[in-house]
């Protein structure tokens, strides 16, 4: 009866950490996650929180470094523009430089299976 309680327990305990690690290699880092959290948590105020210092003016859309960043990514940026009609705020990064296109589908999917994984896609 001890032993079928013990084989009982650790089974349980077992699956109980299978499961957790099975899991966690599902999920996006804790790091992607929160800096996901303020930029879609900011759009709502058009970015004026994660706006940083202007870095390009092109007529009617001025480009401003995004003071957060998703990990990963590069050249992060909030587009603004001048319009009195259209007062809205767009959030960009670059996933891939370069010219290999293995590597930029690499880096492609990794991204888009990080949103998935937020329920973003």
């Amino acid at each position: 009866m001890i032993r079928k309680t013990i084989i009982s327990i650790s089974l349980l305990f077992a699956v109980t950490v299978a499961k957790a690690q099975f899991y966690t290699s599902f999920l996006p880092s804790k790091a992607f996650n929160d800096s996901l959290a303020k930029i879609v948590s900011d759009f709502k105020y058009n970015f004026k929180h994660i706006t940083g210092d202007n870095v390009d003016n092109q007529g009617e859309v001025d480009t401003y470094a995004s003071i957060v960043t998703l990990p990963g990514t590069t050249e992060c940026a909030v587009t603004k523009y001048h319009s009195v009609k259209d007062t809205t705020a767009s959030w960009q990064a670059v996933a891939y430089h370069g010219d290999d296109y293995k590597e930029a589908v690499k880096a492609y999917k990794m991204l888009l299976d990080c949103l998935t994984k937020a329920g973003l896609s």
